[in-house]
């Protein structure tokens, strides 16, 4: 927990009504100024901040602490010396689990607004969290994909390496749909999700975008065989096997586009719109090759080349 207040005595006391009458054992740091308080916060050790309201206020520290998610796990409660609605309306505006009045803190109060703070700041992060998620499968969405991306490549330009965007699309899934149901097509993404995750490396990031397509970060990529490696496991992993559902035995494909950062682009933008080109180049490639040999183009674009012009 953290207190952040300039009044010394006005700390002491919710420290003691903290550690002492409500009988917590927590680890408790008190600092007086908006600076301290957020260095202390961009630690990310901070489950409590209990703030002064006139402090916050003035320097804007609780504000923008609380407001624009730089602490998402941190829950804030405003310590107000008035009874002021609009300070109220004010901190639960900008984010804050309570605002309360010092002089109406006794050992019961303060257990309730610790309890109540931290409560709701878990709903939050557990709402969070399933937003980011895809309810079918239990991958990330692509918002939290597009979210991962970001820090990665971020990793990736400060030490100088090189990662694999990865976009996939199940070949086969309509015909499922159509023929058994959405409800075994369903299944059978939820069986796809798991051998997707199987086949790739503990640090790779994999998401479902939506529909039946899939996509991967490969971080820390040595070598372009690497990528292969990954990609060739994906592919065997999805199509090696039948899935069987309802005493349906199901064949599907895999087709994967890829781009590598920053060899491709360093845009984030350009290297998802290369992989998914490529991704699509490959599943042409995959249908032509079904074609009889009179109606088959030549089979020249592979997962990692630009479809010709």
């Amino acid at each position: 927990m953290l207190i952040v207040d300039a009044d010394t005595a006005s700390a002491e006391r919710v420290r003691g009504l903290i550690t002492g009458e409500c009988g917590l054992s927590a680890n408790i740091s008190q600092v007086a100024s908006a600076e301290d308080a957020t260095a202390r916060l961009d630690t990310g050790a901070i489950d409590l901040c209990l703030a002064d309201y006139r402090l916050s206020h003035e320097s804007g520290f609780g504000f923008t602490t609380s407001g624009d998610g730089r602490h998402p796990n941190t829950a804030f409660v405003f310590l107000a010396d008035q009874g002021r609605k609009d300070w109220v309306y004010s901190a639960l505006r900008h984010g804050a689990q309570d605002c309360v009045r010092k002089d109406h803190l006794d050992p019961y109060e303060m257990a309730k607004t610790m309890a109540f703070a931290l409560y709701h700041k878990s709903r939050e992060m557990e709402l969070c969290a399933a937003a980011l998620r895809d309810s079918l499968t239990g991958l990330g969405n692509r918002a939290l994909f597009g979210e991962q991306i970001k820090i990665l490549i971020e990793q990736a330009r400060r030490n100088h390496e090189q990662l694999a965007i990865l976009f996939m699309d199940v070949d086969g899934l309509k015909p499922v749909n159509d023929r058994l149901g959405h409800s075994v097509g369903d299944r059978l993404l939820q069986q796809i999700a798991k051998r997707v995750t199987g086949a790739t490396r503990k640090s790779d990031v994999v998401a479902r975008m939506g529909g039946d397509e899939f996509a991967a970060v490969l971080p820390r990529i040595t070598s372009l065989q690497t990528v292969t490696q990954v990609v060739r496991s994906l592919t065997e992993a999805v199509e090696a096997k039948p899935y069987d559902i309802d005493s349906h035995s199901i064949s599907i494909g895999l087709s994967c586009g890829a781009a590598i950062y920053p060899d491709d682009s360093e845009s984030i933008d350009e290297l998802l719109h290369i992989a998914d080109t490529r991704m699509y180049a490959t599943k042409a490639r995959r249908r032509a090759a079904r074609l009889p040999a009179a109606a088959s183009p030549p089979q020249t674009m592979t997962w990692l080349s630009k479809p010709s012009e």
